[in-house]
């Protein structure tokens, strides 16, 4: 059981065919206290490797996942079985697309997950997973919150021309629009310049 008094947060992206998650341990700097990645989920010969803050490994093995709910699955049980310290206490999920209503992180409430399950027709190929991803943590963590952090949230600020594709006015209002991607890469890369540039200062 975690001790209440700590915080530790785990962060989940959850790909089209792979899992990345880590625990970090927030009590008084940012600790990475255990890290897993899965690939060939859906495939045959998926692999899950789990390595402790050292790097130190606490599973290395190939094993048949079909999917991104049995992914989910199998790292949460691996991370109680070794670490049963490290449970969360929130969970950060990276989401691909946020459409147009997702400026921002979001907790993850009713009315977001059906937002999302609308995008599923826009981003078949990584919100399906994520969904999974974030059905298994919800089942296995009900109490604790969980927020959505959308790759697209970075870009919604493009000036309207920017966001235009040269196709009919009807499309761009039906959401044909470019929105964007990997922003929550670009909002980090951003943020060390900025803070690079003012030690230099």
């Amino acid at each position: 059981m975690a001790n209440a008094d700590r915080t530790r947060i785990l962060t989940i992206n959850a790909g089209s065919s792979s899992l990345k998650a880590a625990v970090y341990d927030m009590d008084r700097t940012e600790r990475l206290m255990f890290a897993v990645q899965v690939e060939r989920i859906g495939q045959s010969g998926s692999h899950m490797r789990i390595v402790d803050g050292d790097a130190d490994t606490l599973l290395d093995r190939t094993v048949d996942l079909d999917d991104h709910e049995t992914a989910a699955r199998a790292f949460l049980e691996c991370l109680e079985l070794h670490r049963p310290e490290a449970v969360p206490n929130a969970v950060g999920h990276r989401i691909v697309h946020g459409g147009r209503a997702h400026r921002a992180p979001h907790v993850l409430t009713t009315d977001v997950v059906t937002d999302l399950q609308e995008l599923v027709p826009i981003d078949p190929d990584h919100l399906p997973q994520a969904l999974a991803v974030i059905q298994v943590t919800n089942e296995r963590y009900p109490a604790i919150p969980q927020v959505a952090c959308f790759d697209t949230a970075f870009h919604r600020s493009m000036p309207r021309l920017a966001q235009m594709y040269p196709l009919p006015q009807a499309l761009a209002e039906a959401g044909v629009i470019r929105y964007g991607f990997h922003g929550l890469s670009c909002e980090f890369i951003v943020q060390a310049l900025g803070a690079i540039d003012a030690s230099e200062a």
